[in-house]
């Protein structure tokens, strides 16, 4: 791609990659960060998260941003804002719908998610309304965050403080409905902290439900939505469900109707012994062939245009962390 961008620039961290079934039209838009401790991480290794998204019915746009120590706090999740602005301006070029914008992340990548959710600053610094968000999903984040190591330190250092970069502090009434996944073998991110998040959501009459997962460790949340490991750990059940809740037509009345009570529970808590949990049964998912595309975001203009290729049906066979989860080709 060539071309200068105004608001992003050109550099590798400011791209994404777009999946959507084929003929996709007017479809919720799930908007997915990556996680990797905010050093590393490539939304090329997550094609098996848009493809999961893309064969259950939603467009998934899967942003990059940068890293330490190109960037610190709150750069990323700067770069966060202009994604969503991008997508709000562009979702039905795309084949999706702007005003049905689900944020999710996994790790630090649900910590993008989440302040990007509950502290709209960061969305109306870049002209996004946030007004389209219709859910927030996180994967396994660290939402009272505490750095720990010198390179945390150094990625999460003054002038900002605590209360500037986690998300539980930003905790409202009017946040988006949440849905919470963490596992209980999950010895990098405490699932302490999802269960602050989900407390501090409902005090304060938020919608937020939460899920944990016996035997599971920190990746086996992403790694659900891979072919091999979707049986062992049900989160892409979980999310779809959540996802066709909150974009569906009923509950985009509800939040419009003043005083209307909430059709999500106040707070959720179920943990699954390694059995899949039977959440939906909605008929069957869209054919497994998706369209992907690599875009720059943030620009004034339309999206660059990136070359289009099917995202097959084969088996993906690429290890990330404990689980076999994907195979990537590069398009751009």
């Amino acid at each position: 791609m060539s071309g200068v961008c105004p608001r992003v620039g050109e550099g590798p961290r400011q791209r994404l990659d777009v999946y959507a079934p084929p003929n996709a039209k007017g479809l919720p838009v799930v908007i997915f960060w990556y996680g990797g401790a905010w050093t590393h991480g490539d939304k090329s290794n997550y094609r098996f998260v848009g493809s999961a998204l893309a064969e259950s019915g939603f467009v998934a746009v899967l942003p990059d941003y940068r890293l330490y120590p190109a960037a610190t706090f709150p750069r990323f999740i700067e770069d966060g804002a202009r994604a969503v602005e991008w997508v709000e301006r562009h979702a039905e070029e795309l084949g999706g719908d702007h005003t049905r914008i689900v944020l999710m992340g996994h790790s630090a990548g649900a910590h993008l998610a989440a302040l990007l959710a509950l502290a709209p600053t960061y969305l109306t610094a870049v002209q996004a309304t946030g007004e389209d968000i219709v859910g927030f999903i996180g994967l396994s984040g660290p939402y009272v965050l505490d750095p720990d190591t010198e390179v945390l330190r150094q990625i999460f250092s003054s002038p900002y403080q605590p209360s500037d970069w986690q998300p539980v502090r930003y905790a409202t009434a009017w946040a988006p409905p949440a849905l919470l996944l963490h596992g209980l073998e999950d010895h990098r991110v405490s699932v302490i902290q999802t269960r602050q998040l989900r407390d501090a959501l409902a005090s304060k009459g938020a919608s937020v439900e939460m899920e944990l997962y016996e035997g599971a460790d920190h990746a086996d949340t992403i790694a659900g939505f891979s072919v091999f490991e979707r049986k062992r750990v049900p989160t892409l059940d979980r999310v779809v469900l959540f996802i066709r809740r909150v974009t569906s037509a009923d509950m985009r009345t509800a939040a419009l109707t003043p005083s209307r009570p909430s059709p999500f529970p106040m707070s959720m808590t179920s943990v699954s012994s390694g059995r899949q949990l039977q959440l939906f049964n909605e008929g069957p998912l869209l054919p497994r062939d998706c369209m992907i595309r690599e875009l720059t975001y943030g620009c004034t203009g339309g999206p660059r245009q990136g070359a289009w290729s099917m995202g097959g049906s084969q088996p993906l066979r690429k290890k990330v962390g404990p689980a076999v989860i994907g195979q990537h080709r590069r398009h751009c």
